[in-house]
């Protein structure tokens, strides 16, 4: 029932004039950490969702992040789509996961859930410092408009 309700808000949010009951919405699991495999699971999910006529794309998410090289092409799948993509962070979209979220046009997150910090670091998990590699896009579906602006960000206020 949970999930059907966040369905409804994010659909009703994005402007979809269809009814709940009549719309068609892909549901895609993001469950595990960000590979190569996820972005080509990710790829299908996304062309079948297209070819089934579905009315958006829900991205359930529970992430702790991964690899920046398959967030970069699930992010360039996200884009491409002309589907109204909405993440709904189930329990976590941490580093790659956030940004992954970041890509969708709406963000919805479940009581309780985290969001955030998104920083390139090394295999043993050291942090690579502040490099230019996150960074805002245009997205060329909607005339140019910025669809994702990522930055840093502190939960203390500073």
């Amino acid at each position: 029932m949970k999930r059907q309700l966040a369905l409804c808000i994010g659909i009703l949010a994005m402007g979809i004039t269809a009814t709940a009951q009549s719309a068609t919405v892909a549901v895609i699991e993001i469950r595990t950490e960000i590979g190569k495999g996820l972005s080509r699971y990710i790829e299908r999910s996304i062309a079948a969702a297209a070819e089934q006529d579905a009315d958006a794309i829900v991205f359930d998410m529970h992430t702790p992040g991964g690899r920046v090289d398959a967030m970069g092409e699930i992010v360039n799948h996200i884009f491409d789509t002309d589907l109204p993509t909405i993440a709904y962070v189930r329990t976590e979209a941490i580093s790659a996961g956030a940004v992954i979220a970041l890509a969708c046009d709406q963000i919805v997150m479940a009581p309780g859930s985290t969001f955030g910090d998104a920083a390139p670091v090394s295999g043993a998990g050291e942090e690579l410092g502040e490099g230019g590699l996150l960074h805002s896009r245009q997205n060329p579906r909607d005339g140019g408009t910025q669809r994702a602006q990522l930055g840093r960000c502190r939960s203390d206020g500073r």
